[in-house]
Formats: structure tokens, sequence, C-alpha cells
């Protein structure tokens, strides 16, 4: 916004002398041997005009891009929750989101059902879904999203505990968690928008408050999330950091975030071995294959980007 104030009040300042010059009424010359012509208005209208060019020609004309008005090739990108934060394939809309919203609209009292999420997604799950979100853009209590992200970051057991006993409003505690996971057909990780890329995200903004890490600190001890555990930058509390795709060692296979994206893997990966959950079930998933990735040339193998909204029932009993 400052740039842009500052921008127009330059371009405002540049054209001020030649509208001058357009309004100045007809005035009547006696030529004189030794004195400057008057500038005419004829001068200033090409001017403005030749300004109007250097300015829109970015906007209206893009002769960098083949000729194409910018304002066209903008048209064709969808709005940002039928692209579900996919970065990857940004021109191509897709459902998952749309879907799962639906499904969740279309339950018996979705204004009374609490969904856990990462805030992220809160305003899409409030507005489009109908369902109360736990953190959403406008949350400005760190605390309360610190706690959220130390549900995804702490086990199963844990994490039912605070969603039960920190989170038990008015229509009882939350009724699902959801998770959205972007990963590759052949089961790698391919953070571009889903959660494999925020859970560390999680882990810092829980980590950030005192009383996120002290939460039943006597029962399970102070929390602690290790952005390096050693000089050499290399591994975390949940895994190798440096590892590409990342490495989880045993702490993070047995988060409550890792389980979630991995049962969803094994919904769309014929073979695929997830991690069993206890207190997550019936699962809806939303999505599927977006994009093609590429081939594997030993097998001839086509590996496809999967993106899922992934919702599970928490079992409180």
């Amino acid at each position: 916004p400052a740039f842009g104030l500052l921008a127009a009040i330059g371009i405002i300042g540049i054209l001020k002398p030649f509208i001058t010059l357009l309004k100045e009424p007809p005035k009547i010359f006696t030529k004189k041997k030794y004195s400057l012509e008057h500038v005419g208005k004829e001068f200033s209208g090409t001017t403005l005009f030749l300004i109007f060019l250097i300015l829109m020609t970015n906007f209206a004309f893009s002769p960098q891009s083949g000729g194409m008005p910018r304002v066209y090739t903008q048209a064709y990108i969808p709005i940002t929750i039928t692209a579900g934060s996919l970065s990857l394939v940004p021109n191509q809309p897709i459902r998952a989101w749309m879907d799962a919203l639906k499904w969740l609209s279309d339950l018996p009292s979705p204004s009374t059902t609490v969904v856990c999420s990462w805030w992220d997604y809160g305003y899409w799950l409030t507005i489009l879904g109908n369902v109360t979100s736990l953190c959403d853009n406008a949350t400005i209590n760190s605390t309360q999203i610190g706690l959220v992200g130390r549900i995804f970051v702490s086990n199963e057991t844990q994490a039912v505990r605070i969603l039960k006993e920190q989170f038990n409003g008015p229509h009882g505690p939350p009724t699902y968690i959801l998770v959205f996971t972007t990963f590759a057909s052949t089961g790698q990780d391919y953070p571009v928008g889903g959660d494999e890329g925020k859970w560390m995200w999680m882990a810092r903004i829980a980590n950030s408050s005192r009383t996120v890490r002290e939460l039943y600190a006597q029962e399970w001890g102070v929390w602690e999330y290790k952005e390096w555990a050693n000089n050499t930058g290399q591994y975390n509390t949940f895994g190798n950091a440096t590892a590409s795709p990342f490495k989880w060692n045993a702490v993070g296979q047995n988060t409550t975030i890792y389980k979630l994206m991995e049962n969803a893997k094994s919904s769309q990966i014929s073979g695929y071995t997830a991690p069993e959950l206890t207190y997550f079930k019936n699962p809806h998933f939303f999505g599927g294959q977006v994009a093609t990735l590429g081939t594997i040339q030993s097998t001839g193998e086509t590996v496809y980007l999967d993106a899922l909204v992934c919702l599970y029932e928490v079992d409180y009993a």
C-alpha cells in the first residue's frame, strides 16, 4: 500500500503540468524575434497518451507475454479454494475442498459440528462448510493456535485428551479432525500446499507458547520442539530435516499428523502400509489425482500427484 500511494503521488506530479496546459484557455501570442515557443495543447495530449501507454502496457497489452493482456490470463486462474492451495497446478480447479465442504454443510446439524484443523482452513470451514472451527485467519490468540498445533504434533492419546478437555465448548468437543495432504502416487510426500509442509509451523507455534509447552507437564513432561537437535543443522525433534523427502523418526511417526496423512495415502495407493489409528475412525476422503508428475524410466510407470482432504471422526469413548 505504501508503494502504491507513493507511485500514485509520483504519477500525479508528472501529469500535473500537462493537465494544466490542457485546461488553459486559448491565447493569442504576438511573434517575437527572440522568445521561447509556447507549448501547445497537442504536446500535452501526446505526452499524456505516451505516459498512459507506458503505465498500461504491462497490464493491457503485455508484449513480453506474446500480446495477451494480463487481465485475460488472470481470468483463467481459479479462486484459491478451488485450487486447494496447490502451487504445482495453479490453473487447474481441484474439487477436493469443494466436495469436502459440501459434505459438511449437508450434515443434519452442521452448525453444531466442530472441526479441528489448522488455521489456514478455518474460514473455508465456517463459511462454506457451515461448521465451527477451532481457529482461522483472524484468531489473534496465539495460545489457541498453539494448542491446535500441539494436537497434531502429539501422539493420539495426548491429542484426544487435549481435544476433549481444552475444546469442550457448548456443542461438546470437536466431532472431526481434518488434514489436507498432497503426495505422489509412489507414496512419497509432495508438499505443495498440504500439511506435509505445514506441520513444522504447528510445532513452532506450539513451542512458542509457555502455556502450551507446560500443558499436562506433571504427567507428560514439558513439551519442546527442537528445531535442530545437533550442530549439523540436520535433525529436529521429528526426523531428518534435510533429507529429501523429509525422513520421519520414531517420534515423528507416532504423531497424530503423520498417522492421519499416512492413513490417507493408503486409501489411494494399493498395498501401501499405514499405521493403525486408535481414536480417529470412519475416515472420509475427498479428492484424488490432480496432476501428472512424470514417468519412472526404469518401469514406465506414470507418477501422479494426489491431493486429499481427509476428515476423521474422533472416538472419545
